[in-house]
């Protein structure tokens, strides 16, 4: 072998190298990424039971208290002018302007506001 050969072996095997350590930190990342995303997946399918075991046990009380959760959430401050419930959820009316055709419907559910 020729010195010029080592040094392009060497050269190939430290571009392997590169390319291997980059390979690893990428799947490591999205190995990561996935794990976080089940997580996540499996609090929002828990939270979504919980709620709706409380719009279905069908206290207005706190089915209300669920729902003004979400709203503040939402950018709607104050208490609504209008609401409508069912075991599936309540649906709540707020004025979001200066007059009447400014009216916004919001839904609560066991998905969410």
């Amino acid at each position: 072998m020729t010195p010029q050969s080592k040094g392009s072996l060497w050269g190939t095997f430290l571009t392997l190298l590169a390319v291997g350590v980059m390979g690893a930190f990428i799947y490591d990342t999205v190995r990561r990424d996935n794990e976080q995303a089940r997580q996540q997946h499996q609090a929002d399918l828990a939270a979504q039971a919980a709620r709706g075991a409380v719009l279905a046990r069908g206290d207005f009380a706190e089915m209300l208290a669920l729902c003004r959760e979400g709203w503040k959430g939402v950018s709607f401050h104050g208490d609504p002018v209008a609401l409508a419930w069912t075991r599936q959820g309540v649906d709540a009316y707020f004025l979001q302007g200066t007059d009447a055709t400014s009216l916004r419907q919001v839904r609560c559910d066991a998905q969410g506001v």
